[in-house]
């Protein structure tokens, strides 16, 4: 009896212990990612955020909460905010189009990417007259 009720105990230890490590193997969702920068940037090529502004502005704040869960290892509320933000997305762009938008050719940059959110640099110095 007593050899039953350490075997439980101690079987009780592991299961808590593998399943509190169980988040460190959960898979990182990247394509996921990709997929909801993707319908924000083609949200973007129509001009979304002009003719369906909420709905592109919540595609824009969802994609930045499962960015910042990714960040956290967050995996499982990365990939429901990723999936959230790429409806909005994608709504935003069907909404767009059905106002009339139509596709530039031109190359739009990533809203989230790093390039886009540094500051400008400074110009070249004009000379001082002395």
């Amino acid at each position: 009896m007593k050899r039953f009720l350490l075997f439980g105990i101690r079987f009780s230890i592991l299961v808590l212990i593998l399943s509190g490590g169980c988040s460190t193997l959960a898979t990182r969702p990247t394509q996921e990612m990709s997929y909801t920068s993707s319908a924000l940037k083609s949200a973007k090529e129509v001009q979304a955020d002009v003719l369906a502004p909420e709905l592109y502005r919540q595609a824009n704040e969802w994609f930045m909460k499962a960015r910042s869960e990714f960040r956290f290892k967050n995996f499982d509320l990365a990939l429901k905010y990723a999936k959230k933000s790429r409806n909005y997305a994608e709504e935003a762009e069907f909404e767009a189009i059905r106002a009339g938008a139509t596709r530039n050719d031109s190359p739009i940059a990533d809203p989230m990417s790093a390039e886009t959110s540094r500051p400008p640099s400074p110009g070249p110095r004009q000379q001082r007259r002395s």
